[in-house]
């Protein structure tokens, strides 16, 4: 029961930094390499007032669900070990979707996996780090 508290509680650390990261990252950071390196962007990627926000909040709750899963059953409970679990994560999780996407559609190009897979990478490791931080385990006093 105690691990079913811990995942809960630990999603809620991952999805917030994981959300505000994606809107720095996507939102902000790679808006105009988005719309550059997908192809027929005007059609793909929405407009901001288009967004189905009920969806994006669902889908980075079960990020954070699978994050606090593999993360508690890993024992992360340190900044290093959030950032290094973090990074494998991402890396796993991108550069297999966008590698499917890019070989099965006409959506993507091979830069935009590249680069998709390094942000992902670099946003979970920060997620990882402020998990691994707030969770950090205190050491015990030998007495």
């Amino acid at each position: 029961m105690y691990e079913h508290k811990e995942i809960l509680s630990r999603r809620i650390y991952r999805q917030c930094p994981l959300f505000l990261l994606g809107w720095l990252a996507y939102g902000k950071l790679l808006v105009d390499f988005l719309h550059t390196n997908t192809l027929n962007s005007s059609v793909v990627i929405k407009p901001d007032a288009d967004i189905i926000f009920w969806a994006l909040i669902v889908g980075n709750i079960f990020m954070g669900f699978l994050l606090s899963y593999v993360f508690v059953r890993a024992n992360v409970s340190s900044t290093g070990a959030g950032i290094i679990t973090g990074a494998i994560l991402g890396f796993l999780i991108a550069g297999s979707y966008d590698l499917i996407e890019y070989s099965t559609t006409n959506v993507i190009n091979l830069k935009f996996v590249f680069v998709d897979t390094a942000a992902t990478v670099i946003m979970f490791a920060l997620t990882g780090a402020v998990v691994g931080t707030i969770t950090r385990t205190k050491p015990t006093s030998s007495t």
